[in-house]
């Protein structure tokens, strides 16, 4: 098994019923930096606009809670954990919490746009190669099937012209 590379991931998978609670620190982490912001924006909160970074997104520790299916302790563990190995950060106020993926940028770089779209150059080169390729056995096949059927309908032709130069040999 490869570990590198990547791969797409459907956020909607975290309310699929597959997804059954409690979650496991890996699934939380996935979610976790799924849930980030892929660009800067503002978030509203109950009339309190909130400035989010790329990399960054707004929730509760009740919240993620609730939502992984885990006790206060089990989050609180979890957070300190991935914040002792450095790997997001969080800001709490008394209304929210703001989470921040320190490595957001190794996660989902821009640079995967540029591979992503190499890759896909590639493919389409490959897949044109091939089309053409396809393409060049399907006109062969089909010359030679016209020119059977050509030499077949010649062959009628001449049959019937010599029958009908017969006819009228014969009338004469």
């Amino acid at each position: 098994m490869k570990n590198k590379g990547w791969t797409k991931l459907y956020r909607a998978q975290f309310a699929h019923w597959i997804s059954k609670k409690p979650f496991c620190d890996g699934y939380a982490w996935t979610y976790l930096y799924n849930q980030a912001n892929h660009k800067e924006g503002m978030v509203n909160l109950r009339n309190e606009y909130i400035k989010v970074e790329r990399g960054q997104f707004v929730t509760s520790k009740k919240k993620l809670q609730k939502f992984f299916g885990w006790t206060r302790r089990h989050l609180e563990n979890f957070l300190t954990a991935l914040e002792n190995d450095q790997m997001l950060t969080y800001r709490m106020t008394h209304r929210f919490t703001v989470v921040t993926i320190v490595n957001y940028e190794v996660y989902q770089s821009n640079d995967t746009k540029s591979d992503t779209q190499n890759d896909r150059q590639m493919t389409h080169r490959r897949l044109t190669g091939d089309h053409k390729q396809e393409c060049i056995k399907n006109d062969l096949r089909m010359k030679k099937k016209l020119s059977d059927e050509q030499i077949e309908e010649n062959k009628k032709n001449i049959t019937k012209s010599k029958k009908q130069f017969l006819d009228i040999v014969k009338d004469k």
